[in-house]
């Protein structure tokens, strides 16, 4: 794809305030006013279609890897994936855009089962993954 996992200036040609740049703001006057990249929004038409999303990443440093947070960065953005109708924050989750979605989280780590034991390295992860 060719991803662009950077959410910067670029995104915002158009932008609501020129002297500053407030990435909630600007985010939710490109997704409201339709002028966001092309590559945003289509990936925000691909949630809307899905009936399901798996997202199979490597633990990378104990989180997801920049290029897939660099990717909700960009496409969930205010007012598609948080901030639903104009009511702030009131609405966070429940209510949005993506309401009644299914998601699965599938992630691969890089050490043996031993690291990951009660008294391993890295502690025990069975316990809370495999719910």
């Amino acid at each position: 794809m060719r991803w662009k996992a950077v959410l910067d200036a670029d995104d915002f040609p158009d932008r609501a305030d020129p002297e500053r740049l407030c990435f909630i703001t600007e985010s939710g006057h490109a997704y409201t006013s339709g002028a966001q990249a092309a590559d945003v929004a289509e990936e925000q038409r691909k949630l809307l279609a899905a009936d399901a999303v798996i997202l199979l990443f490597p633990l990378w440093w104990y989180g997801i890897p920049a290029i897939l947070k660099g990717w909700f960065e960009r496409v969930y953005a205010y007012g598609f994936g948080y901030g639903y109708r104009g009511a702030g924050n009131r609405l966070r989750f429940g209510d949005g855009m993506l309401k009644g979605k299914r998601a699965m989280l599938a992630t691969m780590v890089g050490g043996g089962e031993r690291d990951y034991g009660p008294r391993g390295i890295n502690g025990p992860c069975r316990s809370c993954c495999s719910r």
